[in-house]
């Protein structure tokens, strides 16, 4: 692929030996649509257990891959899933770029007449997602985007800290709430309004 049609997002290490790249690239190289991007995350020796815990270690983009099918399943908004690979101790997971959405604090600044029903899309979100027993893990607003359209689609993105667990979904609502202090009292009653609404 020529050099100009890849850049690299981001570099991370883990236990002075795992590495997790994301680049851009063509969505097309991927068996996407011509003309998108996609992000391709490639991971060597990175693992959501220690290295003590072999026979339980689970590469983070293996763990993000189950979370995105599952919501795929449960209607609820991801990006699409191009490709995934897993052998040995090397994963990619290659997921379709997002065109035409701003993060949830942009949205809530840009279309503030749409802000009640932004807030209510993501509550009934996040009610699916945890109703089937799953929680995010890592809901700030750079991982919450909004569409342009007037639909306010919401989409939940960035799965890594993923799992199921039905004891740790409040941690999601705290997270929420302690990492995206612009949400107002009101703001808050939207989401919850949401969230307890019969999907």
């Amino acid at each position: 692929m020529p050099a100009s049609k890849r850049e690299l997002i981001s570099t991370q290490t883990r236990s002075g030996t795992g590495l997790s790249t994301v680049h851009m690239e063509e969505a097309s190289q991927w068996g996407g649509p011509p003309g998108k991007r996609a992000y391709v995350k490639r991971q060597s020796d990175y693992y959501c257990r220690p290295a003590w815990r072999l026979w339980r270690r689970t590469a983070l983009v293996t763990r993000e891959h189950r979370a995105l099918r599952a919501c795929q399943a449960l209607g609820i908004n991801v990006p699409p899933i191009l490709h995934y690979q897993a052998i040995g101790n090397q994963a990619t997971l290659v997921v379709e770029e997002l065109a035409d959405t701003v993060p949830l604090d942009s949205a809530l600044h840009e279309f503030p007449a749409r802000r009640t029903q932004i807030l209510d899309t993501l509550g009934r979100a996040l009610s699916r997602l945890h109703g089937a027993g799953w929680y995010h893990g890592a809901l700030y607003a750079h991982h919450i985007l909004v569409g342009h359209s007037p639909e306010s689609n919401v989409w939940l993105i960035d799965f890594e800290k993923a799992r199921r667990s039905r004891r740790r979904r409040r941690e999601d609502l705290r997270r929420l709430w302690r990492h995206n202090r612009y949400l107002s009292a009101e703001d808050r009653n939207a989401v919850m309004s949401g969230y307890r609404a019969r999907n």
